[in-house]
């Protein structure tokens, strides 16, 4: 089979225990041959350019890594922060990932410094506990320092794209945060508002005999 027809979209598939974090690129050898490669991040935390046909056919599966003597040196592959990593190449490179059409899907990518976890780790620092995760301040953004932040799930609630706003006597607040604060049901509050009520008659009390429309 030649080589270029084996040439396929691969870019965030996961092959034993190498992620790709890019498509086969046509590299030449030392040999002074072509071959196709991929560059992949290994489990272990090691980034290395893997021959294509060597990935797809199983025959390369790791970087090259001994399991337990190089963990220390290439970087902490069972930790929260490095499967953050994985999950958002994954979400935004793969296309066979469920939540693709969320992120990769409608343009969501990672910026190119991260595609590297060494940088990614020395950019977030590590995820402060199992209750975070990785939340993009502006949710039509992509993924970088710039536009990320460790939150906890609350705060991320907070950032939905499908949030509304609306203002209280405590400032501005999401519906939920208002149901809570004020004692109310959010179907009640989004209800009042889709029926043109003003934020402030929408956080009224409700009547201790309520009407049909309450």
């Amino acid at each position: 089979m030649a080589i270029n027809n084996l040439s396929r979209n691969i870019k965030g598939e996961k092959f034993g225990s190498l992620l790709a974090l890019s498509n086969p690129k046509e590299e030449m050898h030392e040999s002074g041959k072509k071959y196709l490669m991929v560059q992949c991040a290994c489990d272990c935390g090691n980034e290395k350019s893997i021959n294509f046909r060597n990935l797809i056919y199983g025959k390369s599966k790791t970087c090259g890594c001994s399991w337990g003597k190089n963990l220390k040196t290439h970087g902490d592959y069972k930790s929260l922060t490095y499967s953050s990593w994985q999950a958002m190449l994954a979400r935004c490179n793969n296309k066979n990932n469920g939540k693709y059409f969320l992120y990769g899907g409608r343009g969501i990518s990672v910026c190119d410094r991260w595609a590297k976890y060494e940088n990614f780790l020395l950019d977030m620092g590590e995820r402060p506990s199992k209750s975070h995760s990785i939340d993009r301040i502006d949710v039509n953004k992509g993924y970088c320092l710039e536009n990320c932040r460790w939150a906890s799930k609350k705060q991320q609630c907070r950032n939905k794209r499908d949030n509304r706003f609306i203002s209280t006597p405590s400032g501005e607040m999401t519906v939920a945060e208002a149901a809570e604060k004020y004692n109310l049901n959010i179907s009640t509050i989004f209800n009042r508002l889709a029926r043109g009520k003003t934020d402030s008659e929408a956080l009224l009390p409700p009547k201790f005999k309520r009407s049909h429309k309450d």
